[in-house]
């Protein structure tokens, strides 16, 4: 049977799709290769969020029954997560979100390209044009490995991609989709970061007069982030989330705008002294600096504002959390790009013409690789992450359940408190606010670990000396040591040492740690420390 002419359009339009699946089932298929078969996450942090959406579905606020926190760096993410919760099906329910913020992020990106700048271009080589783009856009944005890391940050991406084909569609077609005020509210929601994004968004409305989409984007960004703060603080718990406070951005713009902007300069003087390729994201914000001026002195104002609302993020994220090479910037570079390649479109389409289909994909691959080519290498990594999962985190999770079965403390608290019978008290404060408000305040010496992890009952702790060693009494001996078996990819550090709280309790562990140490995933090891 003949193809129809709209069955050939649909599978033109459709095709990258098909590609992006099965790059996703090929890097899955590694990472399961790996890991010897066992599916994971590539982050523990996943395993934070669903514990805590279940902890919320029991009545509780916190990780562990008894100890409120607010752990979460997303107010939205562990409520998308409370469906299914307690079920065998809640685990995997990270996974399903992330395959469809996915396909939004591609057919976002493929709407952008088809609709807004290759609009010049003959409509099927527009269509395989636009998708290829799209598809390498997805790809080299480090988008697979977010969406594999169970994490909240492809959602984002989708987010903020939806505002800025959402502000296309509205100033240049003069349609409002719902995907417009769903970016805008869903981004701060999603997390606090995307504010750099709503916030020039709504006065870009404010501006064109489109009052309503922006008074219910700021109601429902704003009165979110309210609306979570006033529950934090009625459950004792501080304004914003442990993790913000935690990482110290906030207290880097505390000591005054000039002082944060002095240590992200500093920052990247050492990047670039170091020769690393991290700073393509100020290449790009210099690219829409000029590219705004020129565009407003020509008159065409919405690729003005797409260009200044993209600055204002990226600024906003090099002053409050720099351009570290990591997941946290990915949503501000696919941002810029996507402001960078409307404000650019007639130059693109003359070069699309001139170098045809096959040369500019590979043109693209070529810029974005030179811009940002820590996204590539985190894809790449993503077999050897989730190796790690397997090795440390997961093993860590099955010997305080299968073994020590008792109140422990850990520096990692995602996987080892997911679903454990038995109290794990966070060391490092997400799961802890007596710890993070010691933290924050500098009083968590070994005097105040001694008392936590008494006042805990805690038999074992698990750490990294590296963070925790010289914080732990006296008491504490060290027991066994769980060996990663190589550096590395996505761990904090290669070796877990256990140290038990009593001799009596050594003895105990060091048992276990032997019954325990023939059943550690081929690569990895675990060592029992002898007795002194």
């Amino acid at each position: 049977m003949a193809i129809t002419t709209a069955a050939s359009d649909a599978l033109v339009r459709r095709w990258p799709l098909a590609v992006l699946f099965a790059a996703v089932a090929l890097l899955v298929a590694a990472c399961l290769v790996a890991t010897g078969g066992h599916p994971t996450y590539l982050l523990d942090d996943a395993w934070i969020h669903l514990q805590f959406s279940e902890q919320i579905v029991a009545g509780h606020f916190g990780l562990v029954t008894g100890e409120q926190a607010s752990p979460s760096s997303s107010i939205l993410y562990p409520l998308l997560l409370i469906p299914l919760a307690a079920t065998m099906l809640h685990q995997w329910l990270p996974a399903v979100w992330n395959l469809v913020a996915l396909i939004a992020v591609l057919l976002l990106w493929q709407r952008l390209f088809g609709r807004f700048v290759l609009t010049g271009i003959d409509g099927r080589q527009r269509d395989i044009l636009s998708g290829s783009l799209a598809l390498v856009a997805t790809i080299l944005s480090s988008t697979l490995f977010l969406a594999l890391s169970g994490m909240e940050h492809t959602l984002q991406i989708a987010a903020t991609l939806a505002v800025a084909v959402g502000l296309l569609e509205l100033l240049v077609e003069g349609k409002a989709r719902w995907w417009l005020l769903a970016g805008l509210i869903a981004g701060p929601l999603l997390r606090l970061e995307n504010f750099s994004v709503t916030l020039p968004a709504v006065v870009c409305l404010l501006c064109y007069g489109h009052w309503r989409i922006a008074l219910a984007a700021l109601a429902g960004s704003i009165g979110g982030v309210v609306a979570h703060g006033l529950l934090s603080l009625a459950h004792d718990l501080p304004f914003l989330g442990a993790p913000v406070l935690l990482k110290g951005w906030l207290d880097d713009l505390a000591q005054t705008p000039l002082a944060s902007l002095r240590l992200q300069a500093e920052v990247l003087a050492r990047s670039l002294r170091s020769g690393r390729p991290d700073t393509g994201a100020l290449v790009v914000t210099a690219l829409l600096a000029v590219g705004a001026v020129w565009r407003w002195r020509g008159g065409d104002r919405v690729s003005a504002w797409l260009a200044v609302i993209a600055i204002a993020s990226l600024m906003a994220q090099f002053l409050v959390g720099g351009f570290r090479a990591g997941r946290y910037e990915i949503y501000s570079q696919c941002l810029g790009l996507a402001a960078l390649a409307y404000v650019a479109r007639q130059p693109l389409q003359q070069a699309a013409r001139t170098l045809g289909t096959a040369l500019s994909i590979v043109a693209l691959v070529g810029l974005l690789v030179a811009l940002f080519p820590a996204n590539l290498v985190w894809t790449a990594t993503a077999p050897w992450a989730a190796q790690d999962i397997w090795r440390q985190h997961w093993q860590m999770r099955r010997f305080l359940i299968e073994q020590v079965k008792a109140p422990a403390a850990v520096n990692d608290v995602g996987l080892t408190a997911y679903r454990n019978p038995y109290p794990v008290l966070d060391l490092v404060g997400l799961g802890s606010e007596e710890i993070r408000r010691a933290r924050v305040a500098g009083r968590a010496d070994r005097a105040f670990y001694a008392s936590v992890l008494e006042k805990h009952r805690i038999e074992a702790v698990l750490i990294y000396n590296a963070w925790f060693a010289d914080l732990l009494p006296a008491g504490f001996e060290r027991v066994a040591e769980f060996h990663l078996g190589r550096a590395p990819a996505i761990a904090g550090a290669p070796l877990v040492t256990v140290y038990a709280a009593s001799p009596q309790i050594a003895a105990r562990l060091r048992q276990a740690a032997s019954a325990f140490a023939p059943s550690m995933p081929p690569g990895s090891v675990l060592i029992v420390v002898p007795q002194r």
